[in-house]
């Protein structure tokens, strides 16, 4: 059991760290800019600073929006929950047709309603990632 353990923990420490993953993890992100401001101009990570810094730039642009309007901002929130919640609803009206046509076409309109509630819930999470950050306390 301790193994196990030990196993799921492990590789929930060595995710990826893309893109999408540092606007999900700000405190990281700060952190990791630190790192490649202090590595600047060696080869070395170059590719990893580069998402870096992108992901820095993406997250300051909304970090941004939400002081500069925190109402507008509040509401792109509410707005990309409703859309999750339809696409959820896709979801399952796709699963329901596979399981019943069991065809390419059903299976093909699954997977994009999938990709769909997938990309609005990553959004969302970032979303929050900035609401954090912003938020007294």
């Amino acid at each position: 059991m301790f193994i196990l353990l030990a196993l799921v923990l492990s590789g929930c420490e060595n995710k990826e760290k893309n893109f999408d993953w540092y606007m999900q993890h700000p405190l990281v992100l700060k952190e990791d800019i630190g790192k490649c401001m202090a590595q600047a101009g060696r080869e070395k990570n170059a590719a990893a600073c580069d998402i870096v810094m992108r992901a820095g730039v993406s997250m300051t642009a909304l970090v941004n929006q939400e002081q500069e309007d925190p109402e507008k901002f509040g509401q792109r929130v509410l707005d990309a929950e409703e859309a999750l919640a339809v696409l959820h609803e896709q979801v399952v009206q796709a699963e329901a047709a596979v399981r019943d046509m069991k065809d390419a076409a059903a299976q093909k309109s699954l997977n994009k309603a999938i990709k769909a509630y997938r990309d609005q819930e990553r959004q969302i999470k970032i979303y929050w990632a900035v609401i954090s950050l912003t938020s007294p306390g």
